[in-house]
């Protein structure tokens, strides 16, 4: 009798886990916040396992004119959106890891930037266009009005520190909706300690 309850029980997980393969998607402001470095650029020259991205334009963090941005492991959920090739014009969010950068959550961290406008459809709950210039910009002043203090595992944050007056963000969430939707979601999702 204990075998049969022992195998029903083991027979159960494995299935439960071969069902369940579902992605983990970090949410954009915790990728935007956990990043060592946000920026712009495109695809000059591809290997098999990374690529050479030239940046034009730096949104967080230091960085040299040209990185080597480590390809990351697609998965059934968790899909690039295209083939790497050269000439791709990307918005990366990159951790350094082992003096090489990586991608934040897969592509989660690396967004296509298509005529000028990015398509969010992993980190929001419904897929949209936004202009790279708002996009960028609400990047940075969030980043610069935002922090995420001890990250040891960034996906269990529950609180995030505010850096800027409060007179600061209501500016930014007057000029930059994508700023004020990103504050939003910080209100409604974590506790906001002020620095």
């Amino acid at each position: 009798m204990k075998m049969k309850h022992l195998f029903l029980i083991v027979l159960f997980l494995a299935t439960s886990t071969i069902v369940s393969a579902k992605k983990m998607i970090t949410p954009i402001e915790l990728v935007a916040l956990q990043a060592d470095l946000i920026v712009v650029g495109e695809i000059i020259n591809v290997n098999s396992n990374s690529y050479q991205f030239k940046v034009t334009n730096q949104i967080k963090g230091e960085s040299t004119s040209q990185l080597t941005v480590q390809k990351f492991t697609e998965w059934e959920c968790d899909v690039r959106f295209d083939k790497v090739k050269i000439g791709q014009k990307l918005f990366l969010f990159l951790k350094k890891k082992n003096k090489k950068f990586e991608l934040i959550n897969g592509n989660t961290g690396e967004i296509p930037i298509i005529d000028n406008q990015l398509i969010l459809n992993h980190q929001v709950e419904k897929e949209f266009k936004i202009d790279l210039l708002e996009f960028q910009t609400a990047i940075k002043k969030f980043s610069e009005c935002f922090m995420i203090e001890n990250c040891i595992s960034c996906e269990l944050v529950e609180t995030i520190s505010q850096r800027c007056s409060d007179e600061i963000i209501i500016k930014n969430a007057l000029d930059y909706s994508f700023f004020n939707w990103l504050y939003n979601r910080v209100k409604e999702n974590y506790t906001l300690a002020k620095s």
